[in-house]
């Protein structure tokens, strides 16, 4: 189904607990997952102090370390999945993670969320 007119900004849909999110640009457009894995990036390493480690899954583009990098962080690929990522988070002291499926994971240096994993 196409969109054929948009209100507001942009659009965001929740998966049924929330840690998954999917965003649609005002131009009617799907911002995709790995976008949003960039676009958290771009904000959080710079905040993040020295040697800032970020994950992202391997089914990710290439652009998500090349992004990662630019920003001054650490990219560490892992396999997908809540358990992978959580252990590979753990291992590395990383600051966020995210995932093509919208589910993104946090540090508690910057968000406290249970689990650590959010959509927003």
């Amino acid at each position: 189904m196409a969109l054929t007119k948009a209100w507001g900004d942009f659009g965001v849909a929740l998966d049924g607990d929330a840690d998954r999110v999917s965003i649609i640009g005002e131009d009617g457009e799907k911002i995709t997952e790995d976008e949003i894995t960039m676009i958290i990036a771009e904000y959080l390493i710079p905040k993040a102090g020295e040697n800032p480690r970020a994950v992202y899954e391997i089914k990710s583009s290439n652009a998500v370390p090349e992004v990662i990098r630019r920003a001054q962080g650490e990219p560490i690929m892992q396999k997908t999945g809540w358990q992978n990522i959580k252990k590979k988070m753990a291992e590395v002291g990383a600051i966020f993670a995210g995932e093509i499926s919208g589910h993104n994971f946090y540090s508690n240096q910057f968000y406290y969320v249970p689990n650590g994993d959010d959509g927003l």
